[in-house]
């Protein structure tokens, strides 16, 4: 039997309550050192400070890099052209063939992790993602071109099929939200005012998880940015959703605020790993689904079950037929889809 207190939403849960009632005169990254020196306790001393730290500096490049894709959209520019553009500066001093298999393992990381989300939606129908051989393909200027605007609007994908997912989960759990309302009303306040304290508090219990190996698909040396981008996906996305569920936002402004969290996180990801950073893109789709679902726990209410779970949940199944060969339309016909339930 699994213990209940020892998995991903659970601590997401303990870190999440702890935040809110904790002493407000108290900066919110102390806080942070001393919750991590309570949860791990044979970590080196001092060492929470560092981690801190690294947290702070990874969800402070995230939201630097949404403000950037936000000034660019207001500009006219789009999602999957942003993206094209901001990973082309990684490309520029690679030759075109070495580009090209680094872009190639990109896509295939990040149409992995859609196939996977989209599985757990409907595991009636097996999906599986083509490997392509770099080698085959001519590449060039524009081919990479080409395959960046791909892997950007699959990226768009990623983060409105997590979010499906979390609302999937939540949907088809057993009982019922036990968090008390002044919790709820802090968090969704934190969430407007400060999100990016709730994006490193969230970041943290995903980094006490992995220290603790409570989760097989979280390695323990799992990095600080990975972890910080998987944080600011969930949070911003929970944020959107339930701005969409009170009226705030219409359905299409919360799938793009969703898309532009997913596409940031998959650009981060993407950067490193041209960099060398990284070896492959990780496969995190439950893992992300499960920090989201910590957050949705801490934020719905009646109101929010009525006018978003149904919706994502029927938007996701309605849009199998538009995923099942990754084409350059998908994107697209998901936001219609969305557009069309959520009016």
């Amino acid at each position: 039997m699994v213990d209940d207190k020892r998995t991903l939403k659970s601590v997401i849960g303990r870190f999440i309550e702890a935040y809110e009632q904790r002493d407000r005169e108290t900066d919110y990254s102390v806080w942070l050192e001393d919750m991590l020196r309570q949860e791990l306790p044979e970590l080196p001393e001092g060492s929470e400070q560092k981690i801190v730290q690294d947290i702070v500096a990874a969800v402070a490049a995230y939201d630097k890099m949404l403000v950037e894709l936000d000034e660019a959209m207001d500009a006219g520019m789009s999602k999957e052209e942003w993206f094209a553009e901001q990973m082309a500066e990684g490309c520029a001093s690679m030759e075109y063939d070495d580009a090209g298999e680094k872009l190639l393992q990109i896509e295939q990381g990040i149409t992995a992790l859609d196939v996977q989300l989209m599985q757990e939606i409907d595991g009636t129908q097996q999906y599986s993602a083509e490997e392509a051989d770099a080698s085959l393909i001519e590449w060039n200027q524009y081919s990479i071109k080409r395959e960046l605007h791909e892997i950007g609007k699959k990226a768009c994908f990623a983060g409105l099929v997590a979010s499906a997912n979390a609302v999937r989960c939540r949907e088809e759990a057993d009982g019922e939200i036990t968090i008390g309302d002044a919790v709820r009303e802090a968090i969704l306040e934190d969430m407007t005012t400060a999100p990016h304290e709730v994006k490193a508090v969230v970041a943290g219990a995903v980094k006490v998880v992995a220290e603790k190996r409570l989760e097989d698909t979280l390695p323990f040396d799992t990095s600080i940015e990975d972890i910080s981008d998987m944080a600011g996906v969930a949070v911003e996305s929970a944020e959107a959703l339930f701005d969409a569920a009170n009226g705030e936002i219409n359905g299409l402004e919360a799938v793009d605020r969703i898309g532009r969290a997913g596409v940031v996180s998959a650009c981060r990801i993407g950067k490193r790993t041209l960099q060398g950073c990284l070896v492959k893109v990780p496969l995190v789709g439950p893992l992300l689904v499960d920090v989201f679902g910590g957050l949705l726990e801490h934020m719905e209410s009646q109101t929010f079950y009525e006018n978003v779970y149904t919706v994502v949940h029927d938007a996701a199944v309605a849009t199998w037929e538009g995923i099942k060969d990754f084409g350059s339309r998908t994107v697209q016909k998901a936001t219609n889809v969305i557009t069309m339930l959520f009016g």
